[in-house]
């Protein structure tokens, strides 16, 4: 079920090797012209790097790596994220949150300008 809700998951992306505690997200071929960090850190936390309640526990080895920022091209096979967790069942909600959480473009594409400053406070 996982592997085929992942190679729904988007266009470009191939495949998830899981081994043990780890899942690698790798894709195709094209750059990487936006990134959600909101999505990668919840994605993050599902796998068990924060705590709804300060009762619950935290894994000192969950998390996302990410191998590529945005305007990075990524080659057949590479990783783009790296997901670590002591739970590999949590796999599935991260994947869920990582949806729709970046865009991967044709080769030679760029991510949009953005200003160096958004907007003050006060």
């Amino acid at each position: 079920m996982l592997r085929r809700k992942l190679l729904m998951f988007l266009g470009a992306l191939v495949g998830l090797l899981v081994v043990a505690s780890v899942a690698a997200i790798w894709l195709l071929q094209g750059v990487l012209v936006s990134l959600d960090a909101m999505a990668v850190g919840v994605a993050a936390w599902r796998l068990g790097a924060g705590r709804s309640r300060k009762e619950d526990p935290v894994q000192a080895g969950a998390g996302v790596e990410l191998h590529a920022k945005p305007g990075a091209a990524v080659s057949g096979g590479q990783p783009l994220f790296t997901l670590h967790t002591d739970e590999p069942e949590r796999f599935e909600a991260a994947l869920a949150a990582l949806e729709g959480g970046f865009v991967i473009a044709p080769p030679g594409s760029r991510p949009a300008d953005r200003p160096l400053v958004i907007d003050r406070v006060g």
